[in-house]
C-alpha cells in the first residue's frame, strides 16, 4: 500500500465521508443508518462537518483517495443539537428510504429523542461531552495498523484540543472493536439495550491515563 497520510477533514470531504459510511454501514451486524439511504448520509455529512465543535480525522493515500475516517465531536449536545436544527433537511433525505420502508420513521424519532436525553432518562448515545462518533475503513483495502493509526490519530487531536477522555458506543455485535478499545486502556461505563433491543456497550477512554 502506498503511504497513508492523515488529515483533518473539512466540507469539501462531505461527498466521499458519506459514501464510505454508508458502505461500511451495510456491512455492520446490527446497523441502523444505512436503511436510511446514501442521499441522507450525504446531508448528514453536509451538516456534521458544519458543526464548529465536530473533529473528523481521515486516513487519505496519496492520490487524495480516503480510505478511512474516525469523527466525533468535543461537544455531543452541540452536535444534537445541530442535528435537531437540521432534522427538516435530513428527514427530506431519507424519505425515499422512509417510503420503502416506513418502519424506519419510527427508529429514527427514537434516536432523536435518545439526543435529546437527561442523565435521569433513557439514552442510548453519548448526550454531553467529548464523543467518538464512527470508524470506518473501507472495504476494499485491508485496514490493518492503518486503521488502528486512524482511530488513535483522532484520539491525540481530541486531547491535543483539550479533552480529558472521550466516550463512545459499541455495539455487542462487534465484540472486536470493543476488545481493541479495552486493550488500550478504554473502560467499560455501562451496558444497555436500545429501544430497537440491541445490546450496546458505552465505553470511555481517559487521557490522564496513557491509554491513547
Amino acid at each position: 500500500m502506498s503511504q497513508i497520510i492523515f488529515r483533518l477533514a473539512n466540507t469539501a470531504d462531505y461527498k466521499a465521508l458519506a459514501q464510505l459510511h454508508y458502505r461500511c454501514s451495510r456491512k455492520q451486524r446490527g446497523g441502523f443508518m444505512y436503511q436510511l439511504g446514501p442521499l441522507f448520509f450525504k446531508e448528514y455529512y453536509r451538516v456534521v462537518l458544519n458543526e464548529k465543535w465536530t473533529v473528523v480525522v481521515c486516513a487519505v493515500r496519496e492520490d487524495g483517495t480516503i480510505l478511512g475516517f474516525h469523527s466525533g465531536t468535543l461537544k455531543a449536545e452541540e452536535y444534537s443539537r445541530a442535528l435537531k436544527r437540521s432534522r427538516i433537511r435530513l428527514g427530506v433525505a431519507s424519505l425515499p428510504a422512509a417510503v420503502a420502508h416506513p418502519s424506519l420513521l419510527k427508529q429514527g424519532l427514537a434516536r432523536l429523542r435518545s439526543l435529546s436525553a437527561t442523565k435521569d432518562s433513557e439514552q442510548f448515545v453519548v448526550a454531553e461531552g467529548p464523543r467518538g462518533e464512527y470508524w470506518a475503513w473501507t472495504p476494499d483495502v485491508p485496514g490493518g495498523a492503518n486503521a488502528i493509526k486512524c482511530h488513535f490519530r483522532w484520539h491525540e487531536v481530541m486531547r491535543s484540543l483539550g479533552a480529558r477522555y472521550v466516550r463512545a458506543e459499541v455495539d455487542c455485535d462487534n465484540p472486536q472493536i470493543l476488545q481493541t478499545a479495552l486493550r488500550r486502556g478504554a473502560t467499560i461505563v455501562r451496558k444497555f439495550k436500545t429501544p430497537d433491543g440491541r445490546e450496546r456497550w458505552e465505553i470511555e477512554y481517559r487521557f490522564d491515563r496513557a491509554n491513547a
